[in-house]
């Protein structure tokens, strides 16, 4: 039988973790206590709503964010398996914790400093295009091309609010969000608001150049 395992997790409703992170947690512990290893299949995500009791798209988004951070991958009409590169460590994570990509091993004198730059590869961008053509096209035909909420477009915030609610436990309502257009306008922001004249800010010498210049 491909796919013989079953998942013991138990789903806690009361706890900050949302059921989709429990079950991916709860994949990552089997993966880095050794009991998946890489390669190994994965039930489909219809056998393990099943077996926990749970819509199945709250199991495809498990699925999805471990193959967005690189523990599983998917084959075709195969099925979802560990990413055969994974090596299994005998530390598992907490349950809480928030779940870290798997690194590459690197030889022991490089060191890699990077920018946290994104894996263009996991951009759908035909999704995108029709979505930003579509937005274009109605806002121009509605004339709503002008100066808007300077905290950022409601049903944006309102849509941003819920996926904070929902997948990372934050209770963050529309008005106490402000949209930015990068790293640097959020960080800027949050130090004019923060510093007073005569505060100090630390950063460590190998830091981000840009925040530095912000600060």
């Amino acid at each position: 039988m491909l796919r013989p395992w079953s998942l013991l997790l138990q789903i806690d409703r009361q706890a900050g973790l949302s059921v989709h992170l429990q079950i991916a947690q709860y994949i990552v512990d089997e993966i880095q206590r050794g009991r998946l290893t890489g390669g190994s299949a994965l039930p489909g995500s219809r056998e393990v709503a099943r077996q926990l009791g749970v819509n199945r798209k709250t199991v495809i988004l498990a699925f999805d964010e471990l193959i967005a951070q690189g523990w599983l991958c998917t084959q075709g009409r195969r099925g979802t398996f560990v990413l055969p590169a994974l090596i299994a460590t005998e530390r598992p994570l907490a349950k809480a914790k928030i779940i870290k990509e798997a690194e590459p091993e690197l030889e022991s004198h490089f060191i890699d400093f990077t920018d946290g730059v994104p894996d263009s590869r996991l951009i759908p961008f035909d999704v995108l295009g029709r979505a930003y053509r579509r937005a274009l096209i109605a806002t121009a035909r509605a004339n709503r091309l002008a100066y808007g909420d300077p905290r950022g477009e409601l049903p944006l915030r309102q849509a941003l609010s819920d996926m904070l609610s929902q997948e990372r436990g934050l209770n963050a309502g529309v008005n106490q969000l402000c949209m930015v257009r990068g790293s640097q306008m959020g960080i800027y922001l949050a130090a004019r608001v923060l510093l007073k004249p005569g505060d100090a800010v630390a950063l460590d010498d190998l830091s981000y150049p840009p925040a530095r210049a912000v600060f």
